[in-house]
């Protein structure tokens, strides 16, 4: 059976972490085992087409604005363009949705963040994603989650989605296709001296328990400060907060707080780590 399948991919940045990175893997592995159906990539009129898209499968872009989903006159512009596309199932980030169009709506939540670390949202923001959060439960037809633990703590809130939600599984990064010649430490740190973290730096990635649990480490081994924490992510607007907090603990010869970093890079500090701290509260990492 044919179908077109309707994509919003204003998402799709070069730098990707993230809902980017899993919302890119989802559709990366879409047009890998997908060649029988025609795809329509929605992007708002001002969007650059990221450098690195690539997508295997057939495809065309569709332009016009649709920047602000919650006005009545996008949702209908929304699904005029769906209808006249003739799409029959559409495949979203949380945040934007076509409510009201007559197709399949597929979508993504992410994590639930703004009910438990308060303190990343503004009141107007945390409102805001809660309306979104819950228009999608009643108008998706089915649910993709990045981790079993998001999937869980939604069917737990809410049972009755237990058969219209499923967890596709969140990778890092495949490695196999990088091509490292030499497999060097990473500058300033010594191989199998350093516990290695992965996330945007924002509080509710859970940097305040993970840097705590690290001091207590320190103490109760009596390491010397040749053993690190390296946390690398993208940094944001918590990014002082979270130094801050390393300086009143007085561990700044201890932990390592870096910027995103290429694949290549982040190959290095994988290899040559002691190992790999999962400390997020809703997501199960996975790297391949």
């Amino acid at each position: 059976m044919f179908m077109k399948i309707g994509i919003d991919i204003r998402k799709l940045f070069d730098i990707r972490t993230g809902v980017e990175k899993n919302f890119w893997e989802l559709l990366e592995n879409l047009g890998k085992i997908d060649k029988k159906n025609e795809y329509v990539f929605f992007l708002n009129k001002s969007d650059i087409l990221p450098t690195n898209f690539c997508f295997s499968g057939k495809y065309k872009i569709l332009r016009f604005e649709y920047s602000k989903m919650l006005s009545i006159k996008t949702q209908l512009k929304f699904r005029q363009k769906v209808k006249e596309e003739g799409i029959d199932v559409f495949f979203s980030t949380i945040m934007a949705y076509p409510f009201i169009a007559k197709c399949k709506k597929i979508t993504t939540i992410h994590d639930l963040c703004w009910r438990y670390i308060v303190r990343d949202f503004s009141i107007i923001t945390w409102l805001l994603q809660e309306l979104w959060f819950r228009l999608n439960l009643y108008f998706s037809d089915f649910i993709i989650t990045p981790s079993e633990s998001v999937k869980n703590t939604i069917i737990n809130q809410y049972p009755k989605l237990r058969n219209k939600i499923d967890n596709v599984g969140s990778y890092i990064t495949n490695f196999e296709n990088i091509n490292i010649q030499k497999n060097e430490c990473p500058t300033g740190l010594l191989k199998n001296k350093y516990f290695l973290a992965i996330g945007t730096h924002f509080y509710r990635k859970n940097y305040l328990i993970l840097i705590k649990a690290y001091k207590i480490f320190l103490e109760k081994k009596k390491m010397s400060n040749d053993f690190k924490l390296v946390i690398i992510g993208k940094y944001s607007k918590s990014t002082n907060s979270i130094i801050d907090f390393i300086g009143e603990y007085g561990l700044e010869k201890f932990i390592v707080l870096a910027n995103y970093v290429s694949d290549e890079e982040l190959y290095k500090f994988y290899k040559n780590c002691f190992c790999y701290i999962i400390y997020h509260y809703f997501h199960n990492n996975y790297i391949c």
